[in-house]
């Protein structure tokens, strides 16, 4: 049975610094399985968006989750949540202020998609057996299905 919810690296990025805290690109790294490289892609978006942050000691950068805005009353405000959507979103306005014609946008945008997803699946295919999961190329495509309809 192939679950509903849809995890990516950028999730078990997101997770890890939840657990961590704070750490290094080359620790990142070393924890997920994934090159350094593809980390300090993930991160350079994530800090443009605000959602981590990053600082250096010495030329060695390290990472951490950014805390959810305070509004002055003692009440924490959550930020919006993270997702495909949202990043589509994103996607598009830029796009827009980039006066790419609106009917190539769509294109672009699922190119995007699929060379990320490419990215992804080595490390996709990894954790899966990791997990001992049966049947990963059907898991792939499920996945893949799931994440270039929207």
């Amino acid at each position: 049975m192939i679950s509903s919810n849809v995890e990516t690296g950028v999730d078990t990025l997101l997770e890890l610094l939840k657990k961590k805290g704070k750490l290094s690109l080359s620790e990142a790294s070393k924890e997920l399985g994934i090159e350094e490289s593809t980390i300090k892609l993930w991160v350079d978006f994530l800090v443009e968006e605000k959602v981590i942050g990053i600082e250096y000691k010495f030329t060695k950068p390290y990472i951490y989750l950014n805390k959810p805005k305070d509004d002055g009353k003692g009440k924490i405000i959550n930020e919006e949540q993270i997702n495909i959507k949202t990043f589509k979103d994103q996607f598009e306005h830029r796009a827009a202020a980039s006066s790419i014609p609106k009917q190539q946008v769509g294109f672009l945008w699922k190119d995007h998609v699929l060379n990320q997803l490419e990215l992804e699946k080595p490390f996709f295919f990894r954790e899966a057996r990791k997990r001992g999961l049966d049947d990963i190329d059907q898991l792939w495509e499920a996945y893949r299905q799931q994440v270039t309809s929207g």
